[in-house]
Formats: structure tokens, C-alpha cells, sequence
């Protein structure tokens, strides 16, 4: 048989193969039965002998004593009884024994556990765990150094956490091995550390063990305890332990009769809290686990009995910690309540109770369908209904409730899904705050903007009119001019009252009244310029780009009478003797809230010594053009490259 296939015998079978092989011929016979090289048995009857196989002896053989049996077997059930996994090697690596929690905390495949090699189980490990080359090191060094005694916290990566101690293995004075337990810790830290749970869980098997563990009978009462039993129990020596009535230990007789029934009737327990008591008749909280074993002469039960005291004092803490937190909730100003997942009132403070004007024990049990509008309760019940299933909370949505006296109630809420330590919902909770108040100033506030809307409206109306009115007589005065000069001017004068009574019309088709939007209204403004300036002379062109935002009116009119000057002078003079040209207009406002204003021709340019300082060489348009710059507390400037171009550029606080 390849080494391959005989790997798979677990200790148990190779010990009872090698309890049997006493000479050369039994050695043979046994090779012959089950397939198996001479050379493997002996190394099994090697091991055996060097390492002291307790496991190996839990089959009873030819001279063998009680006292032996009934310690294997005791260890074996106080290994099963704890509830933490425990794990013996030997120096070489190999596995001694185990119990099945380690199997079962790990996941161990079950070729491994067959083969019993330290360095194939760490390697499924380091698969789980979340730092696997920090604690390969750990175990480097404690076999390194047998002696030493390590603890840790091992996380691993689907979020459990186990404590891990790992200390000598001695039989007699000699070391043979290292013996490691491991605990899932993973609950109490969710509940932040309640307690710190079994501490030095078990060091080696029989002694150096926070856990008290125990064998007993139904009849005799105890026979045997670790140290861990008489610390935690008060005692001064192992003998006074195991002179003591078993019921002693309880904080009342019928605990234990109890247990004994239970055992009697299932076999085992597990995590029982039981208040135990001390030899100075102090009591404390304890967790005990405990197995029925049935040998052929008598009937044992083995324990591990773990205090818990801490455990119970952070479960007190919290709940006064609870208390304090409802306490303070009592007297907030803003209400708050709590309710199952049907919506019925479960806590609520003072605040809410004021609030809604019911009395406390009127609104205990009430029902959210009790105080809300029935047009009102589909919208409540969709909120609710979304926090619910989506596990988000709800902030600050107005809700009308109706109040003790039949009232009307507007509060702005919020609301959360309350779960359990475990996460499963329990129901809601939430804040209210009245805001009738500010509902009926928001309504006022509404109404009076409501009546200068009206009155913004109507005046922007009247002036719109206005100056259509003083555009119409502008335009009368200059048909019945017959000084060219002069009528020039005076239409020049209407289209600035047009680009003035535009911005006019805007604001009150759009029903802004303070702001309007710069593209839409220069567009609107270049196609009214080009309408009344264009000549059959020149295919004049115009392309505008300007952004959208809002442009408020104190800078809208000045912007205007700019683009109007620009643009007729760019009509009048860019295009002398030539069949067609480009006016582009730009309009921009940067991330600084700065605007630039550019109004550009591709015409026959300024002349060479234009000078924006030389007022002789302006005109009305352009002088115009200078005083709004100013107004705006903007810069102007100008090139004259293919065409003439002019810039503003202005700060957006103008």
C-alpha cells in the first residue's frame, strides 16, 4: 500500500494498531490483515511510546490499569464538553488529539483531519484567516521555543473573530507538545465586550485552565476538579473542593436537581446560566456545560463551568446606560417615540405628549391611523413602508397630524428602523418637531410676495408701456425731421429706449421681475438691432454665444445699451465697401462669478491711432459705451485684428 493511501488512518486506528503489535510476529500478522508495511507499524509503536498518546489508550488493552481508562476517558469528554476547540501537537507538528468543536470552528476538510499534519491544516487556515503571514510567524516561534506561553486574537475573513492560547503540552516534566484552544469571541465583541470571555481558556489539558472543569457522579458527588474549579470557586486546595456536597456549589439545591433531571433526560447541556456560590457564600454568574458519560461500572458527569460575572455586569450597565438615554429623551423639547413594525406607540417623551394634545395613556398603543388624515395615512404608510425595506432612514418630511382637540398639526419628522442586537427590525423610531408656527409665517410670507409680485408685475407693465410710448415719439419726431444729423440721432435715441423696454418685457413675460436670462434676451436684442439696421448693401451676419444664467436687472440694462452701441457702430463703419461681414457677441460668466462681454467684427478694423483715451476720436455710442463700462465698475479694452473687437469685463458684485 502507497505511504499515500495508509496517510489516511486517523490516530485512533493506528493507536489501537500499534497497542497490539507486542512482538515481531504480531507486528507481521498485522502488516498481512490490513495491508500495511512492517516499517509503518513500527513507527506507529515508535510515536506511541515517545509521545505518550493518551488518545491512543482509550481502547482498553492487556495490562492496562482503571486509573488510566478513566483519565483518557475523562479527558476526551472534558475536551468534547468545552466549548471552545482545542488542538494538541507534538513538536514535530504532527496532531496528538482534538476535539470536534476545533473541527467544526475551522472547517476542517476531513483528509486533513485523517492525516493529522499541522503544516496542511494551517494552510486551509491561512485561507480563513485575515493576516495569515502574521500568525504563521507566531506558530514558528512557539515551536521554536516550547516553553513559551502565547495569547492572541485571530480575525477572520468572513468577520468571526476567536481568541487563541497556545501553551506547553507536559506529561510528567517533560514537554511533548503544544496544546492551543481556540474561542469565538465574535458575539461579545458585537455587544462591545461585555464580558472578557473565558480568559486563559485551558493551558493544557489538566491543569493552568480559567475554566473550571469537573467530574462528577449522580451518587458520589465530585472527584475530580482543576485548579481553575477551586480559584474560581473560593476554595483553598483541590481536596477541600472534593470534600464538599456538589449542591454546595449552587446558589440553591433545586438548580442542581434540576440539572441532574435534565442530563438525565438529554444527555448533555449546554450554556446554562446558573448563579453558582463561592465557599464565603458570595454568588456569581456562571455558564456551564456538561455531558452525561456512561462507562460499563458507572455513570460520570463531566463540566466546564466558565464565570460570567462580567458578561452580567455589562448586560446591567447597559441597561442603565438604557435608562439614562431614556431618561434624557423625557425631557427634550423636540418629541420623540418609538413604535413596533404596525406603527403603535411603544415609547414616547413628554415633548410628543405636548405636541399632539392627548394624554400619555391615551396615546400608549395608539396607532399611527388613529391621529393621521385618511388622505394623509397612504403617504405615512409609503415613508414607514420605504425605511422598512430599505433600512434608511427618513429626515425632515412635513406630516399633519391631527391633535387631541381635532386640531391640525403640521410637524416635520424623522424616522428610523430600530433593529436588535442581531439586527432584526424591531420597528420605528423617530423626532418630531411642531412647525405650525412656521407654516402659517411661511403662508404669510407667501400671501405678502404673492401682492409685490402683482406689484412688480404691474410695473414693469407701465414701464414697458412707458417707454414704448417714448420710443413711438422718438420715432415721429425723426419722420418729420429733415435734418438727417438730427434724425439719426433720435432713432438712435429709440433703439435705446427698445433695448431698454426688452428687458422690461422679458422680466414680465417670464414673471421673474429681478433677473432674466443673458442668451435669451441677446438674441431677441441682436435680432431687433439687425432688423432696423440692416442694408441691401451687405449680407451682414450675426453669432452670438452666451451662456445660461441669471442676470440681474441693475446689470441687464447697462449690458443692453453696451451690445446696442457695438453692435449699430459695428452696422455703420465695419462693413464699408464690402458685400457681406461677421459680428460675433459673447457672453460669459466664470467660476468667480466674473463676467466678460465681447462684441467683435471681422470689418475694416480701427483706425491705426485709435486710443480709447482720445475722446476726440468718439463718438456718442462709444462714449456711452465708456460710461456703462464704468458703471459697471467693469474694464474696457480693444484690438483691432482682422476687425475690431471690443471686451468688458466686470466683476459679478457690480
Amino acid at each position: 500500500m502507497s505511504t499515500s493511501t495508509y496517510e489516511k488512518y486517523s490516530n485512533r486506528f493506528k493507536a489501537k494498531v500499534a497497542l497490539k503489535a507486542h512482538d515481531e510476529d504480531t507486528i507481521q500478522a498485522l502488516s498481512k490483515k490490513h495491508s500495511i508495511p512492517v516499517s509503518t507499524i513500527k513507527e506507529w509503536v515508535r510515536e506511541i511510546e515517545e509521545r505518550a498518546e493518551l488518545l491512543f489508550i482509550e481502547e482498553k488493552a492487556s495490562g492496562q490499569s482503571n486509573v488510566v481508562q478513566n483519565y483518557a476517558a475523562l479527558l476526551r469528554s472534558t475536551l468534547e464538553a468545552s466549548p471552545n476547540g482545542i488542538l494538541v501537537t507534538d513538536l514535530e507538528r504532527n496532531v496528538i488529539t482534538y476535539n470536534q468543536k476545533c473541527v467544526e470552528m475551522w472547517n476542517l476538510p476531513e483528509h486533513i483531519v485523517a492525516r493529522g499534519k499541522m503544516e496542511e491544516a494551517m494552510g486551509h487556515i491561512a485561507q480563513m484567516v485575515t493576516d495569515a503571514n502574521e500568525i504563521q510567524k507566531k506558530l514558528q516561534t512557539i515551536y521554536d521555543n516550547p516553553e513559551k506561553q502565547v495569547r492572541d486574537i485571530w480575525e477572520l475573513q468572513d468577520g468571526r473573530v476567536f481568541e487563541w492560547y497556545s501553551g506547553p503540552c507536559r506529561v510528567g516534566n517533560a514537554t511533548i507538545g503544544r496544546i492551543a484552544h481556540f474561542v469565538d469571541i465574535t458575539d461579545f465583541k458585537k455587544t462591545e465586550e461585555k464580558l472578557s470571555r473565558f480568559g486563559n481558556l485551558l493551558q493544557s489539558i489538566n491543569a493552568n485552565v480559567n475554566e473550571g472543569i469537573l467530574r462528577s457522579t449522580p451518587e458520589d458527588g465530585l472527584v475530580y476538579v482543576n485548579d481553575a474549579f477551586v480559584e474560581i470557586f473560593g476554595y483553598d486546595s483541590q481536596d477541600e473542593v472534593l470534600a464538599t456536597d456538589p449542591a454546595a456549589f449552587y446558589a440553591s439545591e433545586d438548580i442542581r436537581r434540576g440539572l441532574i433531571q435534565e442530563l438525565k433526560d438529554e444527555g448533555q447541556f449546554k450554556n446554562e446560566e446558573i448563579l453558582f456560590k463561592r465557599k464565603d457564600g458570595s454568588t456569581f454568574w456562571g455558564l456551564e456545560n456538561s455531558t452525561l458519560v456512561q462507562t460499563k461500572d458507572k455513570t460520570y458527569i463531566d463540566g466546564v463551568i466558565t464565570n460570567i460575572d462580567n458578561w452580567k455586569e455589562a448586560e446591567q450597565a447597559l441597561r442603565e446606560s438604557e435608562e439614562k438615554y431614556r431618561s434624557i429623551l423625557r425631557n427634550i423639547e423636540e418629541g420623540y417615540f418609538e413604535t413596533d413594525l404596525k406603527g403603535n406607540f411603544t415609547f414616547f417623551n413628554n415633548a410628543l405628549v405636548d405636541i399632539m394634545g392627548y394624554s400619555a395613556d391615551e396615546m400608549i398603543g395608539m396607532n399611527h391611523l388613529d391621529y393621521v388624515e385618511k388622505k394623509e395615512a397612504p403617504k405615512v404608510f409609503a415613508i414607514f413602508n420605504r425605511v422598512y425595506k430599505t433600512g434608511n432612514s427618513e429626515q425632515d418630511f412635513d406630516w399633519e397630524l391631527i391633535g387631541g382637540d381635532g386640531s391640525r398639526i403640521h410637524v416635520e419628522a424623522s424616522v428610523t428602523l430600530r433593529k436588535d442586537s442581531e439586527g432584526n427590525p424591531l420597528g420605528f423610531s423617530g423626532m418630531v418637531r411642531d412647525i405650525s408656527e412656521r407654516k402659517e409665517k411661511e403662508k404669510q410670507i407667501r400671501d405678502a410676495l404673492k401682492e409685490k409680485e402683482v406689484l412688480l408685475e404691474e410695473i414693469h407693465h407701465r414701464v414697458k408701456n412707458n417707454l414704448a410710448v417714448i420710443s413711438g415719439l422718438l420715432y415721429l419726431q425723426s419722420e418729420r425731421t429733415t435734418d438727417e444729423i438730427a434724425a439719426n440721432a433720435l432713432m438712435q435715441s429709440q433703439h435705446r429706449i427698445n433695448s431698454m423696454a426688452l428687458i422690461h418685457e422679458l422680466l414680465y413675460d417670464n414673471k421673474t421681475f429681478s433677473s432674466i436670462n443673458p442668451d435669451e434676451y441677446i438674441r431677441q436684442l441682436v435680432e431687433h438691432i439687425s432688423d432696423n439696421l440692416k442694408t441691401e448693401a451687405a449680407s451682414i451676419t450675426t453669432k452670438i454665444e452666451a451662456e445660461n444664467f441669471d442676470l440681474e436687472m441693475n446689470t441687464a440694462i447697462p449690458c443692453a445699451l453696451i451690445i446696442n452701441e457695438l453692435i449699430t457702430n459695428a452696422y455703420k463703419y465695419a462693413f464699408k465697401g464690402r458685400d457681406e461681414g461677421t459680428i460675433n457677441i459673447g457672453f460669459h460668466k466664470n467660476a468667480d462669478g466674473d463676467y466678460k462681454l465681447t462684441v467683435a467684427d471681422d470689418g475694416v478694423g480701427l483706425p491705426e491711432d485709435f486710443a480709447l483715451t482720445n475722446t476726440a476720436q468718439h463718438g456718442l455710442g462709444l462714449s456711452l459705451v465708456k460710461t456703462l463700462s464704468r458703471q459697471l465698475k467693469g474694464e474696457l479694452d480693444f484690438k483691432s485684428e482682422n476687425g475690431a473687437r471690443f471686451i468688458i469685463t466686470f466683476s459679478g458684485a457690480a
